[in-house]
This record gives structure tokens, sequence and C-alpha cells, in this order.
């Protein structure tokens, strides 16, 4: 990655101020010299998120992704992105198909099960079991309003961090 306006290396022995226009490695702990940074620290960074997603930064794809395993060895992993530009979009569907599915629960008679579509294909499920907004499959979802509140915030946040981390790749 070059950087376009001058950074201090990251790492503890150089300490020198990284010029413009200079090829660099980003991680976790910021901006390092090609030189400076080890082998572990040149992977692209990855950070955990609360709800078991990843923050992904890479030359490739930028945003948050969650993978989660089959039932045995046999079967392939499941995977889902969230792109960096849809972070905020994401956030505020997540918001309204709560919205949706509160009001959708005061008129289900108890034991019925409605699942319904809602915006970006999200799953708003009123039922017994597993009830909630499902944003991939039955992986990522919320159950209750405090859920909806916390994923949605995540995903600002998310967004905020990205935003930074891309001002200093450009």
């Amino acid at each position: 990655m070059i950087i376009s306006s001058p950074y201090s290396c990251g790492c503890r022995g150089c300490g020198e101020v990284i010029p413009a226009h200079t090829q660099i490695v980003m991680t976790s702990r910021g901006p390092f010299h090609v030189a400076c940074a080890s082998a572990a620290e040149s992977e692209p960074p990855e950070f955990e998120l609360q709800f078991g997603g990843k923050l992904v930064v890479s030359e490739a794809r930028v945003g948050v992704e969650y993978a989660f395993p089959g039932p045995d060895r046999r079967y392939r992993w499941s995977r889902f992105f969230v792109p960096f530009s849809d972070l905020l979009e994401t956030s505020k569907a997540i918001r309204s198909n709560w919205d949706e599915y509160e009001q959708l629960r005061k008129r289900v008679v108890y034991g019925d099960t409605i699942e319904k579509r809602g915006s970006l294909g999200m799953t708003i499920r009123v039922s017994l079991l597993e009830p909630g907004v499902w944003l991939f499959r039955r992986y990522v979802g919320v159950c209750n309003p405090e859920q909806a509140v916390r994923l949605s915030s995540e995903y600002e946040a998310a967004f905020q961090r990205l935003q930074g981390l891309s001002q200093l790749r450009d």
C-alpha cells in the first residue's frame, strides 16, 4: 500500500516519519515501513466484532465478514460478507426491519408463524422457534431490541473504523 501523507512508523526501534508516497504495510497497530513489519503483521488486519464477524481490510475487499462451519468436516463453510459501502445501509435496514418485526408480532396469534422478506433481503420471522430479524440464514440475527441496537451500532462503528483506515490507504 502507498500512503499519500506522512505518518510515524509504528515500530519501536525505528520511530521515523514515513514520507508520503512510500510503500507501507498496514497493520492493526498502524502503518509500518515494509522492512519494519514482521511477517505476521504484514497480513491484512482483521478485527473481531462482538457478533462474531471480522472487520476485513485487504487489497481485494473491505468490510465485515462472517464464516460458519458446516455440521461436520464433509461440508463447506458458509460465508457472509457485508461490503464497506453497504454498512450504513445495513445498519438502517436492521433497525427498520426490527420495527416491522415488532408490528407483526403484535398482530400474530400466539403459536402462529409468519416469515417475511424485509429490506435488503433480511428475513423477518415471528414464531415460537427462531424469532427475530435474520441477516443471513439462521446464523446472523437479532432476537430482542437491545441486540438490534447493538448490531446496528456495531456496523456504524465498523464503518467509521474502516473509513479511518481507508483514509490512511489513500
